[in-house]
């Protein structure tokens, strides 16, 4: 039978105690995931490895209050207004020019004069409200609200926001966003999960994971900004992830050839139709558990952790560098850079995808992504 928990916390949140939820969902096989209001975030994820042991196969933190750490990686967050990069922070939309906060950042490797995810007092840095909940059929599902007020970090337009996480029979975690806002602005939301299909406590089997990627093309990029240009995948290049790669020969060849950013490349999805489709899979060959990734976005960004460095996580672990994997369906970040640039690559690139982050008025912006589990036998010698 399936149901769905929730449990009041109490977390610090600039300098006031504030209520906060902590929901557990179970699907009618008992696999479970767990989601914190703060962030709306994705805590938990435990499935069956091939010797019908759970695993809890997403990196994070043992209580609640820690996902307020300064160097919270994003654990599991829901992050907006806009997944990714803004250069400079400006950025255009029909008929004016707006400019949102940059993301103050120390860390190596990282572009110190954009907008990352949304600023920094994005999304995953708010404590949603818990808007409605179920379990039937042998789903489980909860749903997260959030109103951002108008020129929240900058960007234009009361933006009212959901998320809907639902675990179904079919072992299936659907993530659901919706958003409307009362001005034009731009949307484009995703999870950051960190993923580890031999549990989160196993970082140095990250590297025998094999991942794949369903796309023949990518968008190359400069500290982490898209140059405009759309390359084809190269077979056998360090790009060329069609038929699996192990997870280690993929990150090792991103750090030679961008040892300034190895962090991962942006795919282009091959649909175009805003239909959920199979976009990338993870596999672990020490559990057996196979995920692969579905959704209606156009741009498959992947990370791999390349940066990472979290003490005391969950259990007292610590997740050094490439112990994990995020795969973040999203729009075309940074297409909409404002003024166009005189480069004559990278305007036609903002004219031609700009349109997909922009949030008219009154219309609704909805995306879906779906990480589907499964166990996969050893093949025979």
């Amino acid at each position: 039978m399936s149901s769905v928990e929730l449990k009041e916390v109490v977390l610090q949140l600039n300098g006031n105690e504030e209520n906060a939820s902590e929901i557990i969902l179970e699907n009618e096989n008992g696999m479970r995931a767990v989601i914190l209001s703060y962030g709306a975030a994705l805590c938990e994820v435990q499935v069956e490895n091939v010797a019908g042991k759970k695993l809890d196969v997403t990196l994070g933190f043992d209580k609640p209050e820690d996902y307020t750490r300064q160097d919270n990686p994003f654990f599991g967050s829901t992050v907006g207004r806009v997944a990714g990069r803004i250069q400079n922070g400006r950025f255009r939309i029909p008929g004016r020019s707006e400019e949102v906060i940059l993301s103050p950042c120390d860390a190596p490797f990282i572009n110190k004069t954009a907008n990352l995810h949304g600023g920094p007092d994005g999304f995953n840095k708010r404590n949603w409200t818990v808007s409605g909940h179920s379990a039937d059929n042998g789903s489980a599902a909860v749903a997260l609200a959030l109103t951002s007020p108008n020129l929240d970090q900058g960007f234009p337009g009361q933006l009212t926001a959901t998320v809907t996480y639902t675990l179904t029979p079919e072992n299936d975690l659907e993530i659901c966003f919706d958003a409307n806002s009362t001005e034009d602005t731009v949307c484009s939301m995703t999870n950051h999960a960190y993923w580890n299909l031999a549990g989160h406590d196993k970082p140095e089997s990250m590297k025998d994971h094999e991942v794949k990627i369903f796309s023949t093309k990518y968008l190359p990029t400069k500290a982490g900004i898209y140059t405009g240009e759309v390359r084809d995948v190269l077979k056998g290049s360090v790009h060329d992830l069609t038929e699996g790669k192990r997870f280690e020969e993929a990150a090792q060849g991103m750090l030679k050839e961008d040892p300034e950013f190895p962090h991962g490349d942006a795919y282009i999805a091959q649909h175009t139709d805003k239909v959920c489709r199979p976009v990338a899979s993870l596999f672990s060959p020490s559990s057996g558990i196979q995920m692969t990734v579905s959704t209606t976005e156009p741009v498959i960004q992947t990370y791999y952790a390349s940066i990472l460095d979290v003490k005391d996580g969950k259990g007292k672990m610590d997740y050094p560098p490439y112990s994990a994997m995020c795969i973040e369906p999203q729009g075309y970040a940074d297409s909409v850079s404002d003024p166009l640039p005189s480069d004559p690559v990278r305007a036609a690139f903002c004219e031609k995808f700009g349109h997909t982050l922009l949030l008219k008025k009154g219309e609704a912006y909805k995306h879906k992504t779906v990480y589907s589990f499964a166990i996969v036998e050893p093949s025979s010698p």
